[in-house]
């Protein structure tokens, strides 16, 4: 326990600072900004609110709408979406989800109670939404209810369509990496690099896992640990667990470690 009391990993989450638009790019091109909240044509929608476990109205647009009137059509031939948010957090969702389910690009609840949450994952902290928080309509889609909060992004100020491989090099296993680990880094990039960075690539709203080594640190029990329940580890961290409703969570846990061992060992 000494040792994993020595991770002590801190998620620090600024001050908000509402941002007047939101930005539209195509492989880091600006190509349009939007002034958020556009009450034109807004519409509303309810969600099963991840962060509270609870219903909740938004008042918004279909991404996939808002995505066509800004970028056109260009963006369904893309790889992937890069969600930038203003605490650090950076959320890089495939195309594809967004033709198979249903996202909302949202700034206000209906109820007109404050553009918030109290993040359950996060120790019950409460956390602006602003300026713009990507929902899904989930209450109906099995895999979506077993992701939880991932692919929510909040305090979203850009959206940029990306091919991956280019944004994020230094990510990639390292050449010849076995299953285990290419099935380990398909993970990371779901669950955890929304928040970490490799070597400065990835969100910057907590550690850079290479300059905080876990695999240094920790033994692979340990680091196991601090991936499903970091609360029982550190009880006021606000790092959130790997969905805690997937059921193959604790699998995806040890496939993430094997792929921390081999690109961390690589750096």
């Amino acid at each position: 326990m000494i040792r994993v009391l020595a991770l002590l990993i801190v998620f620090t989450i600024p001050s908000a600072v509402i941002a007047a638009q939101l930005e539209f790019k195509m492989k880091g091109n600006l190509r349009q900004s939007i002034a958020i909240p556009s009450e034109k044509n807004s519409r509303s929608v309810i969600i099963l609110e991840p962060h509270m476990d609870q219903l909740v109205a938004y008042v918004g647009k279909p991404f996939n709408e808002m995505m066509d009137n800004a970028l056109g059509q260009d963006w369904r031939k893309g790889e992937e979406i890069l969600f930038t948010c203003l605490d650090g957090y950076q959320s890089s969702i495939p195309v594809k989800k967004f033709q198979r389910f249903k996202a909302w690009i949202v700034w206000n609840r209906k109820d007109g109670k404050p553009f918030e949450i109290t993040n359950k994952l996060q120790n019950n902290e409460k956390v602006s939404l602003h300026p713009t928080y990507l929902v899904w309509e989930n209450q109906k889609e099995k895999e979506l209810l077993e992701g939880g909060a991932n692919d929510f992004p909040y305090q979203v100020a850009s959206i940029d369509v990306i091919s991956f491989k280019d944004r994020f090099p230094k990510l990639a296993p390292p050449a010849g990496s076995n299953q285990k680990v290419q099935e380990g880094f398909l993970h990371f990039r779901k669950y955890c690099m929304n928040c970490h960075a490799i070597d400065g690539e990835g969100g910057q709203k907590a550690p850079d896992l290479k300059l905080l080594n876990p695999m240094v640190r920790l033994t692979k029990s340990e680091l196991r640990q601090w991936l499903l329940s970091p609360q029982t580890v550190r009880p006021q961290t606000l790092m959130p667990p790997i969905a805690p409703k997937l059921p193959s969570r604790e699998k995806v846990a040890d496939l993430v470690i094997e792929y921390l061992e081999s690109v961390l060992a690589k750096k």
